[in-house]
């Protein structure tokens, strides 16, 4: 189907989900290279709940009470996630440790741009089909992020940007992320076109027990115990969300 740019109601947020996608992905990207990736992925996981008002108020859509209580276990999760930090500076010590060096104040701030990139998306796909809207969404996310690494970032950063030699010498793993991120997209996109755009994030944030296994077994991170129980709740929250809400 033909991509209706001529509705306003579809190219704004086709617009700002591009622009949030490139954005986010960017920003994530830099998040891993600072913080603990067992702190960078449950984090994130904190996006269905940033979700909720930002859909409500564009959707009008709300989760319904066990929805709410799915919501509640991966709040209480992301406080396990932190505990250490509990102990040190009481119950608001999470909240401090988004403040701190490697505490995960990146990571949060890339989960409210998905978040209303995820609501963007939502929205739009009214409008259109989702292979449609995923095509102009990985076009538009390639053009921009070219446009800020190459036309930005490497005349005007700090740390300038430098394509890595070794990546067009054998760009097979180059190429297989690529595929990886368009199948992501895709099959983001057609679930957002058949369930709310909360659940849908909420189902793909099962990403958090991935990150943390990667920290402590590949990257060899420390107090990985409190942040493994703390992904776990959070995705039990998730569980909630996808099976009763």
């Amino acid at each position: 189907d033909q991509l209706p740019f001529d509705n306003y109601y579809f190219t704004i947020p086709a617009i700002i989900g591009a622009l949030v996608m490139a954005a986010g992905s960017l920003m994530l990207a830099e998040a891993n290279s600072k913080c603990d990736i067992s702190i960078v992925a449950p984090i994130i996981g904190l996006t269905p709940i940033l979700i909720v008002p930002i859909e409500y108020g564009l959707l009008g859509t709300l989760p319904n009470i066990y929805g709410l209580c799915g919501i509640i276990l991966v709040v209480f999760g992301s406080y396990i996630l932190n505990f250490s930090w509990i102990k040190s500076y009481g119950f608001f010590g999470p909240l401090k440790a988004l403040f701190k060096p490697g505490g995960g104040l990146l990571p949060f701030i890339v989960a409210v741009i998905f978040s209303i990139g995820a609501t963007s998306n939502k929205y739009a796909l009214q409008f259109a089909d989702p292979f449609s809207y995923s095509t102009w969404l990985i076009m538009g996310t390639f053009f921009i992020s070219t446009v800020y690494l190459f036309g930005i970032k490497m005349r005007f950063g700090k740390n300038k940007f430098r394509l890595d030699a070794s990546l067009i010498a054998k760009p097979k793993w180059s190429i297989f992320q690529g595929l990886l991120f368009v199948a992501m997209i895709y099959s983001e996109l057609y679930a957002s076109s058949l369930i709310s755009a909360s659940y849908m994030i909420a189902i793909k944030r099962l990403a958090a027990l991935v990150g943390v296994a990667f920290g402590y077994f590949i990257f060899k991170e420390e107090k990985i115990r409190e942040r493994a129980v703390g992904a776990l709740v959070m995705v039990m929250g998730v569980i909630v969300l996808v099976v009763f809400g």
